[in-house]
């Protein structure tokens, strides 16, 4: 009996091993398709790469506050200066100075102050007594007659020969219902939130040389000063013109 051809079982089997290798090659290209299938971006928070720089993070970053814009040099001094409303507690005629007056005011709620003040030719000790006032409450301590001084109460001026001492004095009156530490400002500018801890005597010349009267009101540089409630600082009695100091 004669034997078998092999040929064509190899060749069938040859023929399966193809198929099963092209199937193979299929499934393994269609993994790494699928694995090649980028994932969306997500917004992630910022954090600090290897090298110390930050990744962004997709939040936006919250509006810095605004910053008043300088005025110049006059208005920079004068937001130097610690300017208060401010009650006189009590007066007494100084010991040995017959011009001065020694007082006891609260420049702020439970902070009193002593104060040397030469107006006693000018007011009645009875009307300044519980008196509102704006002091300027920054300014380096000083010894009147022997009597320490911490503030200094704003007085309008002018020259008058008629008047006893030769000029009229009237004091700087805030709105009635102003609060005793209120801040003065000049109008249509908040108050300086850092007046300077003591304000140097060349300084508050600048300033005292820019204050004047005009009408009625006290002036900075020609604006109106007010409190930062917004009540104008007033002035009953001189011309315009009259020095603040």
């Amino acid at each position: 009996m004669a034997a078998a051809d092999p040929a064509p079982a190899l060749v069938a089997l040859d023929n399966a091993i193809a198929q099963i290798d092209l199937l193979i090659s299929r499934l393994t290209a269609s993994s790494t398709s699928s694995a090649d299938v980028p994932v969306a971006a997500q917004p992630k928070a910022a954090v600090a790469g290897s090298n110390g720089e930050k990744k962004t993070s997709g939040k936006a970053k919250p509006a810095k506050p605004a910053v008043p814009a300088s005025g110049g040099e006059n208005v920079d001094n004068f937001d130097k200066c610690d300017i208060r409303v401010a009650r006189v507690q009590a007066v007494e005629v100084h010991p040995v100075a017959e011009k001065l007056y020694v007082c006891k005011v609260e420049v702020a709620p439970g902070e009193v102050r002593q104060v040397v003040a030469g107006l006693r030719k000018f007011v009645p000790q009875a009307e300044l007594q519980g008196r509102l006032v704006c002091a300027v409450c920054n300014l380096k301590p000083a010894k009147l007659a022997g009597q320490p001084s911490e503030a200094m109460m704003l007085a309008g001026s002018h020259p008058a020969a008629e008047a006893e001492g030769g000029e009229i004095v009237k004091l700087i009156d805030p709105p009635q219902d102003a609060a005793v530490g209120d801040r003065v400002c000049i109008q249509g500018r908040p108050a300086s939130a850092a007046p300077v801890k003591q304000l140097s005597s060349k300084v508050w010349e600048k300033v005292a040389g820019l204050l004047r009267v005009q009408g009625g009101a006290a002036t900075f540089d020609g604006q109106a000063l007010v409190t930062g409630a917004g009540g104008g600082i007033t002035v009953q009695g001189l011309v315009d013109g009259s020095e603040i100091h």
